[in-house]
């Protein structure tokens, strides 16, 4: 008996000192985002217009996956988005990695065998505080997802004889950490466009404008949309053809495996955006890891990618039965590509 009461003492008391500690942690991020309850607003009435007539296109647009999750996002938006939102179980779950196990320790030393001059540019790296992320990688100071997203970047640049983008499109922007690497690290004037659902469109807006102000953001909420130089383009999927096909880099890191093949033959329609070169990581989704979800393959993505581009590597990926594909060096505009229909 006796036992039982020091045990329940126990919960009791880690589970008051949980909830204080993350009080405190809010308060300390409220402290130096005073902005932030503004910023939240902004992203609401955004999303409220950017997810007028959803339901007409979410069908074609958006995939199960997402449609399931959609509407835990969108009250996510509407109530106004938590300042530790990265500590929430349906973001953890959908985009945002925890932990330091294998993967995180060959993403470590593959940076760590980059180069000084490269190490050192990746170290000068600094978390946002917003979103109360977690630091896992303790010699970057650093969570794992940005970790992550560090890798993605030297990856990248690395492939294209680091040649800094003038202009990176980005399908499926999570949070935004991705576009934050590039917007810090790089030394030249950065046009960066996130296509995105509206539900993302608006958490990136508060991850991005919140953590520096800096940056500059553009939301765009009609169409034809005029695309701003210097700034981050927030752009709704269903908007993808009217953007005008130019860009330096087309970047998605699983997230066309999570959407629909009419968004697939959209983008190859569009040839990558107009893409010099791509950057893509998908999943193998017969793996058991991701048979349950039904995810969309990308043949159909890869065979665009080795009709366009002369520099074409297609590996596996060492993260989650996944794989990655980077090409460069566009051949002729008048390629014909093999849609699905």
């Amino acid at each position: 008996m006796g036992m039982r009461v020091a045990k329940n003492t126990a919960k009791y008391i880690s589970q008051r000192w949980s909830r204080l500690t993350r009080c405190l942690r809010r308060s300390a991020i409220f402290l130096e985002h005073p902005l932030y309850r503004l910023v939240c607003h902004e992203a609401s009435r955004l999303y409220e217009i950017w997810s007028q007539d959803s339901d007409a296109i979410s069908q074609d647009l958006v995939h199960p996956l997402w449609l399931k999750v959609q509407p835990v996002f969108g009250q996510l938006i509407s109530d106004g988005v938590p300042i530790d939102f990265l500590q929430l179980p349906v973001v953890r779950r959908m985009f945002y990695r925890v932990g330091f196990s294998q993967p995180q320790q060959h993403e470590l030393t593959y940076l760590r065998n980059t180069g000084e001059e490269v190490w050192n540019l990746l170290r000068q790296y600094r978390e946002s505080s917003i979103g109360g992320p977690l630091i896992d990688c303790h010699e970057l100071n650093i969570s794992t997802n940005s970790l992550g997203m560090l890798y993605y970047f030297t990856r990248i640049l690395e492939y294209n004889d680091w040649s800094e983008p003038g202009t990176v499109v980005e399908f499926g922007g999570g949070y935004g950490n991705l576009c934050r690497v590039f917007l810090d690290l790089l030394s030249g004037p950065l046009t960066y466009i996130i296509i995105d659902l509206p539900e993302m469109l608006a958490l990136q807006y508060v991850y991005l404008r919140s953590s520096s102000r800096r940056y500059q953001i553009v939301a765009h909420t009609s169409s034809p949309i005029a695309i701003r130089s210097g700034c981050v383009n927030l752009v709704p999927v269903r908007w993808i053809e009217d953007l005008a096909s130019t860009c330096d880099l087309f970047v998605s890191t699983f997230a066309l495996s999570e959407a629909p093949t009419a968004v697939h033959d959209m983008i190859i329609r569009s040839r990558f955006l107009g893409a010099n070169a791509i950057y893509l990581v998908g999943q193998h989704v017969d793996a058991k890891l991701w048979r349950d979800l039904a995810l969309e393959p990308l043949q159909s993505a890869q065979c665009a990618a080795t009709d366009l581009y002369s520099n074409v590597q297609l590996g596996p990926f060492h993260f989650a039965n996944s794989w990655e594909l980077m090409a460069k060096d566009r051949k002729y505009e008048t390629v014909n590509l093999n849609l699905q229909t």
